[in-house]
C-alpha cells in the first residue's frame, strides 16, 4: 500500500483531502473559465491594462494556505482556497458584468475594464494559492489566465496582456491512484 493510501485510510484529517481537492479543482476551473469567457466576450481576450490592487484578505491567501500546510491542516488550506473561489464568484454575480457592458459612456467602460482586470488578477492569486493541492491544474489555470511563468505567485510571475481562448475541457487535474492496486503485503 502506498503511503498516500495508508494515510488516507488511517487519518480522518486526510480522508477528505481527495474530495476537497476535487471540489477545489472544479470550483476554480469553472471560475477561471467564467472570467476568461468574460474577457473574451467584452474585450476580445485583451486584459484591460492598469495596476490592480487585490483586497487585503486575498493578498493573505497564500500565507494562510502555507500556514495551514505547515500546521498539517490540509482541510483548512483547501477551505481557504474554496472560500476565495466562492467569494470571487459572488463578487462577479453582484457586479453584473453583462449589465455594465450594456451601459454607455466612458465611466461604464472604465468600470468594466476595472472589474475584468481585477477578476483576472484575483483568479491568478487564487490559482497560485491552490498550487500545493492541485499543482498541475494551478499551472494550467495560470497559463490560461495569461501567465508567462509556471512558478507559483509567491516565487515569481508575470503575466501577458492577452488571455488564450477558453479551453473546452481541462485534462484530469491529478492522476488518481488506481483503486485496483493490490496490497503487496
Amino acid at each position: 500500500m502506498t503511503s498516500g493510501r495508508y494515510l488516507t485510510r488511517t487519518s480522518p484529517q486526510l480522508a477528505s483531502v481527495p474530495r476537497a481537492n476535487e471540489d477545489l479543482a472544479n470550483g476554480l476551473g469553472n471560475l477561471v473559465n467564467r472570467i476568461v469567457s468574460l474577457v473574451h466576450r467584452y474585450r476580445g481576450g485583451e486584459v484591460p491594462p492598469g495596476e490592480i490592487e487585490t483586497d487585503a484578505e486575498l493578498r493573505e491567501l497564500e500565507i494562510k494556505v502555507a500556514k495551514a500546510i505547515a500546521d498539517f491542516d490540509l482541510r483548512a488550506g483547501t477551505r481557504f482556497v474554496c472560500d476565495a473561489v466562492a467569494t470571487l464568484n459572488r463578487e462577479i454575480e453582484g457586479a453584473r458584468p453583462s449589465a455594465v457592458a450594456k451601459e454607455v459612456g466612458p465611466q461604464a467602460v472604465s468600470r468594466l475594464d476595472s472589474l475584468l482586470a481585477r477578476c483576472i488578477e484575483d483568479a491568478r492569486v487564487i490559482a497560485s494559492a491552490a498550487a500545493p493541492f492541485v499543482p498541475r491544474l494551478s499551472s494550467q489555470l495560470l497559463e490560461q489566465l495569461g501567465s508567462s511563468s509556471r512558478l507559483p505567485r509567491f516565487i515569481r510571475y508575470s503575466f501577458a496582456s492577452r488571455v488564450p481562448e477558453v479551453w473546452p475541457e481541462l485534462p484530469e487535474t491529478e492522476p488518481a491512484e488506481s483503486a485496483a492496486k493490490t496490497d503487496p503485503a
